[in-house]
């Protein structure tokens, strides 16, 4: 992989967070959320990867 999944995770947050209009009330509920799905999408990649890497 050219780009590692950290960095492919803080892209996609990133792009998602830009469209919001500001940061406040809602708005940071739906980037904290935004935030943890994509570390949880990461962390899953990650085992994914080491557990195929073993077989």
């Amino acid at each position: 992989m050219n780009k590692d999944l950290k960095n492919i995770e803080q892209e996609v947050v990133e792009e998602l967070t830009s469209k919001l209009k500001s940061d406040e009330g809602t708005n940071k509920i739906i980037t904290q959320y935004i935030k943890i799905s994509a570390q949880v999408t990461r962390m899953f990649l990650e085992k994914y990867e080491q557990d195929t890497k073993k077989d």
